[in-house]
């Protein structure tokens, strides 16, 4: 019995070790200030980046997949122009063949709720095989609204050509946020913000409720956002590359959201920069720019593991027992 046993706890570290041992860190930022080096900026004129931004300084809590620090990646788009914007923040380094990408992001929306307020309809993610050069979008790309006010709120990209749902590369049923409810789990409602907020911003809460004369009370409803809205929530965002194949998987909080694939329709870059995106594709401003932007950090690239380094794990793990037998 006692043999069985540790056969069977040898056999589960020899698997457990061939996962987690075959999967090389490529690249890898916290995104500080010190770390601004590693990328270059692409935007239009009216858009901004801050590497260091302390994030908790709004009330949002620390990204959940960090050492537990609150600094990241600011980025805002058309803070004032009353024109579409956007920009792309993506590794100096390139990468090719087989890889995946991940990083936590935040959309935080100016209210009130659940619609949000004046111009609050903006797009935060990644993309994939930028040329470094382009402002904003440009290789594979997915990009999701933190309001949840678009007709449209999940869109992938190859280059700036959206791709529809009928392109059959989607694997969520449709774009719009009612595709999201059942991801983010929130039933008839959203996230709210974060309680800083509510209490410093009076329009950080939900709508005013006003009396039969039509005046505002003083109170508000719900301060939560409308159901499938990503805003105010860390999310996980992962893309699995396979340049040969020239596919993009992108994922987001560990579910499918769309496959970009080049054998579609028109093709598109793979290999290249790695990055982060936002943007606002519409000509209304944000009615307060200090609560509508992107925070994004712990950006990683790793390698994908191959069958055959896998199978050498296996086989010299089998060996071992095999020896102790």
């Amino acid at each position: 019995m006692k043999s069985m046993f540790t056969t069977g706890a040898l056999l589960a570290a020899t698997l457990a070790f061939a996962g987690s041992a075959s999967a090389a860190v490529l690249f890898e930022s916290d995104l500080s200030s010190a770390e601004a080096s590693k990328f270059a900026v692409a935007g239009t004129a009216d858009s901004a980046a801050q590497f260091g931004f302390d994030y908790s300084a709004l009330g949002i809590e620390a990204a959940p997949n960090g050492s537990g620090d609150t600094v990241g990646l600011r980025l805002a788009a058309n803070m004032s122009a009353g024109a579409a914007h956007e920009v792309a923040v993506v590794t100096n380094q390139s990468f090719s063949g087989k890889y995946i990408v991940k990083f936590d992001a935040w959309a935080n929306v100016n209210g009130p709720f659940p619609g949000g307020g004046g111009g609050s309809t903006e797009f935060f993610g990644g993309v994939v095989g930028h040329d470094g050069v382009t402002a904003g979008r440009n290789g594979a790309g997915l990009l999701i609204t933190g309001d949840a006010g678009s007709a449209r709120d999940i869109r992938g990209y190859k280059d700036a050509g959206e791709q529809d749902i009928a392109s059959g590369q989607y694997a969520v049923t449709s774009q719009n946020q009612d595709a999201l409810v059942p991801i983010f789990g929130h039933g008839d409602q959203g996230y709210a913000a974060p309680i800083w907020q509510q209490e410093n911003y009076t329009q950080q809460n939900g709508s005013a409720i006003k009396d039969s004369e039509g005046i505002p009370t003083g109170e508000f409803n719900d301060p939560n956002l409308y159901a499938g809205a990503a805003g105010f929530a860390w999310h996980a965002f992962e893309a699995v590359v396979d340049s040969e194949a020239g596919t993009v998987k992108w994922a987001l909080d560990g579910v499918d959201i769309i496959t970009i694939d080049s054998n579609i329709g028109s093709a598109v870059a793979t290999d290249g920069k790695a990055g982060l995106l936002y943007m606002d594709l519409f000509g209304s401003v944000s009615d307060n720019a200090d609560l509508s932007f992107g925070v994004f950090d712990n950006f990683v690239i790793t390698d994908v593991p191959e069958p055959a380094s896998l199978a050498l794990f296996g086989l010299g793990g089998l060996a071992m027992l095999r020896r102790r037998k």
